[in-house]
């Protein structure tokens, strides 16, 4: 009988071809071979996949051994073409993305009857993952994403909510930079698609984006990942936000985090509790953070008690438009009466005047807050607050409304209307 490969749930086996890494087992040409999968009570199958041929869930040959250790054995009867590589993915370590989407979600309820959705690849970078759906499928997927990209499919059996894992196949440096959205409509960029997002679960790490360990980032890092999403249960997950290993970052390329949620304007949208963005960012290219949370005007809406902009930068690119409306909304939208920024909430204090004053630097920040009674009260901070020493801009910059607390204390290229 060909050898048996336990793996205990909680773990994810992918076959991946010549994988060099010597962690994995090696299924040597022309065996074939069982997979058992165990785990105890209460505890999430995970899915399985073997060369992109096989999925094993609960009820394939399912049986217990006793009341406490239920068990799924699948026997794997494919010759292997080649030499292959098991590759063990601990769910809840190693690198992955979880997000949750509601197939039957709208921007008005849950009660629709489609039971698709397409992970959008909406970057120009290769990827190649091994997706679980939920719905105990996996599939081996690789391509190179673009803007109007269909992105990856999948049709499920039932209309209703699903957790979806991606993880790196193969290289893991840079492993997710496909993914996200795009502000267009088309392929996975559709409306409804984008209305299908409930919640990014976990968090994000550094080789999503570059190498492992990186200091330096490049361009485009997390840029729309989330935008246009604006279905009525859209918000952060608990525990999305960026590793502690971000804090080792010094240095970020253009449009970092441009766009990452704008215009998800839905009713429950809100920062998670503990989202903050990287606090160790000395350098940052153009148009860092702009249009982060533009329009996001829903019901829930407000900035999280530890929100803040890494304090120690000091390098803005010449190209400028430094936080340029990152939290307007526009005017044309109805307005929520409770944003609030936090109590800490500061621009980066080393800042000299030449960089301050770069091309659209702070334009717009907050434009089209703060207009009604109800958020003029009891504000938590002040525009003075805010700016702290920093130089007057050179030119009109509208960084705060008129009814901001301190408005008319700041320095009159500060101010707005």
């Amino acid at each position: 009988m060909a050898t048996e490969y336990t793996v205990t749930i909680g773990e994810v086996l992918v076959a991946v071809d010549k994988k060099a890494d010597s962690k994995l087992d090696i299924l040597p040409e022309g065996t074939s071979g069982n997979v058992v999968i165990s785990t105890t009570t209460g505890v999430e199958r995970s899915p399985i996949i073997l060369d992109g041929i096989i999925g094993i869930t609960d009820e394939v040959n399912s049986e217990s051994t006793n009341n406490e250790i239920p068990t799924a054995k699948a026997v794997w009867n494919a010759l292997v073409a080649s030499e292959i590589r098991l590759k063990k993915y601990l769910v809840g370590g190693g690198e992955q993305f979880r997000f949750t989407i509601d197939t039957r979600q709208t921007n008005v309820d849950t009660n629709g009857t489609d039971k698709t959705f397409s992970i959008p690849t909406s970057r120009a970078y290769s990827y190649d993952w091994v997706i679980g759906w939920d719905d105990g499928t996996s599939q081996h997927v690789s391509g190179t994403g673009e803007a109007n990209s269909e992105g990856i499919p999948h049709e499920y059996a039932v209309a209703g909510e699903y957790q979806i894992i991606i993880m790196p196949a193969g290289d893991e440096n840079e492993w997710l930079r496909a993914f996200g959205f795009n502000n267009n409509t088309n392929g996975a960029n559709a409306t409804a698609n984008k209305q299908k997002m409930v919640s990014p679960d976990s968090p994000l790490t550094v080789a999503m984006c570059a190498a492992p360990g990186a200091t330096t980032v490049g361009n485009s890092v997390f840029q729309s990942m989330f935008y246009g999403c604006d279905g009525i249960g859209f918000t952060m997950g608990t525990n999305f936000g960026f590793v502690p290993e971000w804090n080792n970052v010094t240095t970020v390329g253009n449009n970092f985090c441009f766009s990452m949620f704008g215009t998800c304007k839905g009713s429950s949208f809100n920062m998670a509790t503990g989202f903050n963005l990287p606090q160790g960012i000395t350098s940052v290219g153009s148009q860092f953070c702009m249009l982060m949370f533009t329009d996001c005007i829903g019901d829930a809406f407000t900035m999280n008690g530890v929100f803040n902009i890494p304090p120690g930068i000091t390098g803005v690119s010449s190209n400028g438009q430094f936080l340029d409306q990152t939290f307007a909304r526009d005017s044309g939208n109805n307005l929520n009466n409770r944003f609030k920024v936090n109590g800490i909430f500061q621009f980066p204090q080393g800042l000299n005047s030449t960089n301050v004053s770069r091309n659209n630097n702070f334009r717009w920040l907050f434009a089209g807050r703060f207009t009604s009674s109800a958020q003029q009260q009891d504000q938590l901070r002040s525009a003075v607050d805010i700016v702290g020493i920093l130089a007057e801009p050179n030119s009109d910059r509208n960084t705060f409304p008129s009814g901001m607390l301190g408005y008319n204390d700041v320095a009159t290229n500060w101010q707005g209307t």
